[in-house]
């Protein structure tokens, strides 16, 4: 929520102005970096300008702890009002270490060759799962990851646990007073079918036959 903010922020800064203008947001897929787990990057550029960008280039090369760094990726324009994205992996290497993570940088032109050149910056990659201010991305171990998941999962079961007793005891109550109700008006059926054979049945009355006088 507060990344959207923020974001939302640069975009309106940025649309000050004549000309290209380029807010560039990054994200990555997972919120915990693993020891030789791949990690995907995303990265958007959005032109909020009045005109088009040309000769793009995002450079995100401002990391470490990685087994390799991401390539530059280019664009020969991107028109007002519209957007690129591109997504990239990174690997981290050791565990114990954080993965120190720059601003990307987007370079562009404000036209095909020219040789002013105008740049903006993303976002900087932060660890999301603490409400600190740190340095860098910590890197877990697998084991360390596998706690992290472990822990998460337990507390999800609880969740759902604590949420299911108060929703469906009143279901649970409700079935059993309907099917005590139609137990008891079963048996009620059956005395009363029994009560009803075993009941006498009163005697029949025969007229005797009516003689005529002469």
């Amino acid at each position: 929520m507060m990344k959207s903010i923020i974001f939302g922020a640069a975009l309106v800064a940025c649309a000050v102005g004549e000309g290209p203008s380029l807010a560039v947001l990054k994200e990555m897929d997972t919120e915990d970096l693993v020891e030789g787990r791949n990690c995907t990057i995303f990265v958007q550029i959005f032109n909020v300008g009045d005109a088009a960008a040309y000769n793009v280039e995002l450079e995100d090369a401002g990391y470490s702890n990685l087994a390799s760094m991401p390539k530059r990726v280019f664009w020969d324009s991107i028109a007002p009002g519209a957007n690129v994205e591109t997504q990239y992996t990174i690997v981290p290497l050791k565990s114990g270490q954080a993965v120190q993570s720059k601003p990307a940088q987007v370079t562009f032109r404000l036209e095909s060759g020219s040789v002013d050149v105008k740049v903006s910056f993303s976002n900087v990659l932060h660890d999301t799962s603490s409400s600190e201010t740190i340095e860098g991305m910590p890197v877990l171990s697998q084991a360390a990851f596998e706690k992290k998941t472990s822990r998460r999962t337990k507390e999800w079961l609880a969740f759902i646990l604590l949420l299911v007793i108060p929703l469906g005891m009143p279901f649970f109550f409700f079935q059993t007073s309907t099917n005590s109700l139609k137990q008891k008006r079963a048996v009620a059926k059956k005395e009363a079918a029994a009560a009803s054979i075993k009941r006498p049945s009163s005697p029949v009355r025969r007229s005797s036959p009516v003689t005529s006088r002469k």
